[in-house]
């Protein structure tokens, strides 16, 4: 019994481990883009601006208002899992796929 829950925990863990050391173009195409877009393009389920027309703060505002719950939506599940450090450097990404 010990054994499947620690089996369980390690398995639950490492789905839920956080974008810090994946590959942030990895990151971001697994967990963003099927709402917003290959390349920010799209309103995520007709309710959010589109991520071309926000600079990197308001990403980063963004990322984090929604990470701490603050703002409630349907990809709030990933961003609970992100740090400080893959918030900056998934804004910085955001930035690079589509330039203004």
């Amino acid at each position: 019994m010990l054994k499947a829950g620690i089996a369980t925990a390690v398995v639950l863990f490492c789905l839920g481990a956080p974008a810090h050391g994946q590959e942030i173009k990895g990151f971001y195409q697994k967990n963003c883009a099927s709402c917003h877009g290959r390349n920010g393009e799209k309103t995520a389920l007709n309710k959010a601006r589109k991520l071309t027309t926000l600079d990197e703060a308001q990403i980063t505002e963004a990322l984090k208002t929604r990470r701490d719950g603050k703002v409630k939506g349907a990809g709030n599940q990933v961003k609970k899992r992100l740090s400080d450090e893959d918030i900056h450097q998934l804004s910085e990404y955001i930035q690079t796929i589509n330039p203004r």
